[in-house]
Order: structure tokens, then sequence, then C-alpha cells
């Protein structure tokens, strides 16, 4: 046979091979363009070696754990799970391959699950009872659950957030590295239940003293998201409402929330925007809330904002740099399109980096229920009355920019 005759002609002796020799012979003797998913030529490769005369039990039991992983790449599982026996029915068998034995069952288990084999067993109970001579470990434990999890997702039930949950506890004093598929797992189970940018945020706010946590925000959030329940960026613009000087957040009234308004007069979802932000701003600004309109507009457009602020009633500072999408404020708060708002605590932090919605009625309420939670968290006052805006209740359509 191909592999073995590679053996004998590097002079290796065979009574003297280990795993890792046998293992090499045959991934050289499997052609690369054979090397893939669902072909079963690397096992059985590894097949022909397992019983090769004179191979202590310690290294033929490392043989079956990378023949059970490559049945497992050949798409076998039967054949993997009958290699995973023998493993673990071997007294040579170290701690640490029957903890690789039972992490190739479970890997086994999603293989059966996705190919709708069926019926199943659970997979955290029946891989606690595959060898009780020695219980699982946390990480066998953990990948367990994550299978369970996945099992549960393909059928949109909400136990999956529960395992995956335990299975971050359990893998606590991991390598973050272990935790950061539980993660992003997790967020893929939150979406599929609905969940909203903010409550992806907050859960990753409850964990970011975990790194694993870190690392999954950045990959799912994007650079808005990650503002919401941050301090706010620096702002100090120009203002641009006929007032003169400079304006920054520092500068309105202090431990006030803060509505800010991000738009430009060439902006047409702007100016159907316009009239809601305006009524927002009457109907709050008696109770203490701050708004502040940000432009966005350019040397080419920023003589238009006179007449934008007559024509809808402002009352508010508006402040810019006229540069547009080059400003500094453009690229620290992470705005990547207008209109926006944007929401404040009294201590300057983001609330919500985008109270969007589908419709200008959509939008007011968002704007209402968080000022209200903010203003009164327990929900004792009553919010104020909401006046009727010249904004109609349609869709928002960005009918393109410049």
């Amino acid at each position: 046979m191909r592999w073995l005759v590679m053996v004998l002609g590097a002079g290796l002796p065979l009574w003297s091979a280990t795993a890792d020799d046998l293992l090499a012979a045959a991934n050289a003797a499997v052609p690369a363009d054979e090397l893939t998913v669902g072909n079963p030529a690397r096992a059985n490769a590894i097949a022909a070696l397992v019983d090769t005369p004179g191979l202590a039990a310690g290294e033929r039991t490392a043989l079956l754990a990378a023949l059970a992983e490559a049945w497992l790449d050949a798409l076998e599982p039967a054949k993997a799970t009958a290699a995973i026996s023998e493993i673990l029915a071997a007294a040579s068998a170290t701690p640490a391959l029957r903890e690789r034995a039972m992490l190739a069952w479970v890997a086994a288990w999603q293989v059966r699950v996705q190919a709708a084999e069926t019926p199943l067993p659970d997979p955290v109970t029946a891989v606690a009872a595959l060898d009780p001579a020695h219980p699982p470990s946390v990480r066998v434990q953990a990948r367990a659950l994550a299978a369970r999890a996945r099992a549960a997702l393909m059928r949109r039930e909400p136990a999956a957030m529960v395992d995956l949950d335990a299975a971050i506890t359990l893998l606590a004093s991991a390598d973050p590295g272990e935790r950061v598929p539980m993660y992003a797992l997790r967020l893929t189970a939150m979406e599929a239940a609905g969940a909203t940018p903010d409550e992806v945020r907050i859960f990753l706010q409850a964990h970011r003293d975990d790194p694993a946590a870190t690392i999954s925000a950045e990959a799912a959030l994007t650079g808005v998201q990650k503002l919401s329940g941050q301090p706010a960026p620096p702002l100090r613009l120009k203002r641009l409402d006929g007032k003169g000087g400079m304006l920054s957040l520092a500068d309105l009234k202090p431990g006030a929330p803060v509505l800010i308004d991000v738009f430009a007069t060439w902006c047409k979802p702007c100016a159907q925007m316009a009239p809601a932000v305006t009524a927002l701003a009457t109907r709050w600004q008696p109770r203490g809330v701050e708004v502040l309109g940000v432009s966005l507009d350019t040397p080419d457009t920023i003589g238009a904002l006179p007449a934008w602020i007559a024509s809808h009633g402002i009352n508010y500072p508006i402040v810019g740099d006229g540069l547009g999408w080059d400003s500094e404020f453009a690229a620290a708060w992470h705005i990547d399109s207008i209109p926006r708002l944007i929401l404040l605590d009294g201590a300057g932090v983001i609330v919500s980096a985008d109270l969007g919605g589908a419709t200008i009625e959509e939008v007011e309420r968002n704007v209402d229920q968080a000022v209200q939670r903010l203003l009164d968290p327990k929900g004792a006052g009553p919010a104020p009355v909401p006046v009727p805006s010249a904004a109609p209740a349609k869709p928002i359509v960005d009918d393109g920019i410049p």
C-alpha cells in the first residue's frame, strides 16, 4: 500500500512508529485534490494504519482519535462514532484523548442533526453517559450545550439562548477563544428571535468585562450601535443659526437629556422629518430636554439654512462645520445616513444612537418613549400629549443625496 511503502522507504521501523509518524505518512499519501469535505480518502488512509504491527496501545488510541475526526470530515458520523467507542473503551486513553473523543462525539451528533437523522438522543445527557467512569470535561459539556442550542435554533426555539448562556458560564475560566463561538451563536439566536440592535447591545454591554464578548461585539455591531451606552464623543461646532460663536455639549443645561437631530437641507427625508423634530422639541423642552440640530450641509448648501430654520419654526440651536460627510463630527459619531436622532442622558451617555423608524409617527413614538424613560424611569408621570405635526404618517423615503 502506498502509505506503508512511504513509511518503509523512510527507514522507519514499523515496531517503533508513533501515531504522529503514521498520521504524517497517511496525509502524504492522499492527493491534495482528495482532501475535501465528504471525501473518505484520508480516513481510509488512516484506517489502514490503525492496526500497524508493533504499534503501542497508547499510540493506537491516539491514531483512533485522528481517525474519528477524519471520518467526521468525510461526513461519516457512524464510522466516527465506532472509532470514538474504541477510544473510550481503551485503558490506554489519556484524559486528553477521552476529551478529544467526546468532542468528536458531539461533532458527530451535529452532523447527524444536519442530515435530519431521527430520533437522536439529547446530546447533553448522552455525552455524560458515554464514559461513566470519566465524566465529560467542562469543554465537552459546553460543546454539548452548544450543539443542542444549534438544533433548537434550527427549530427556532428560544431554549437555544438558555443553553448558550449556560455554555458561556461553564467556559468562564477558559481561554476567551473558547467562548467567542458561543457568543457568536448567542447573537445569531437573538437575531432569529427578533431581537433589536439595542437588545443585542444591552446583552453585550452586560458582558463587557469578557474579552470574548468584546471580540463578538466588534464583529456583530455596526459603528453606530457600538456608541449606545458609551459617553458621547466630543462635540464643539460653529453656530449656524445666526447666533455666532461655538457651541459644545457642555454649554447646554448641565444634567439635562439632549436630543440631537443630524440633518442637511439637501436631504429630502430630513425635510420630511423636520416638522416632527420641531414637534418633539415643543413637547419636551418644557420638561428640561435640550434639543440640538447638527447640520451636515456643505459650502454649496449651507446658505439654505436660514430659510430651513424659518420654515420649520426651529427654536433650538443649529451647529455644524460646513464640511458635510467630511465633518469630524460625522466620523466620530459614526454618521453614515441621515436623518439621525440621537438621545443622550443627563450624564452625557448615549442612550440611543439611532432613534429611527419606518415612518415619522414611529420615530416620534420611539423618541417619546425613550425620553419618558429617562425623565421618569419608574413610570410615575404622564408623558405630554403629542401635538400632531405637519409631517404625514408615511414611510421616510431616501430620494437620494448629492
